[in-house]
């Protein structure tokens, strides 16, 4: 998944993102728990959010 397909997923604007990605801003803690989730079960994730399975970019 790219950077933009990620923010679209979970609603965030793309340099949002790209700040955490580089260090520049720190992750909140909440957005910690769902990357976690995501890493864990991607595809549950986005069946629950209703964006069906997970396709490569």
């Amino acid at each position: 998944m790219t950077q933009a397909q990620f923010a679209r997923t979970i609603n965030a604007p793309l340099a949002t993102v790209k700040n955490w990605e580089q260090g520049r801003t720190t992750v909140p803690p909440y957005v910690n728990t769902l990357l976690l989730v995501m890493d864990r079960e991607p595809e549950a994730v986005l069946r629950a959010l209703g964006l069906g399975e997970l396709r490569a970019p």
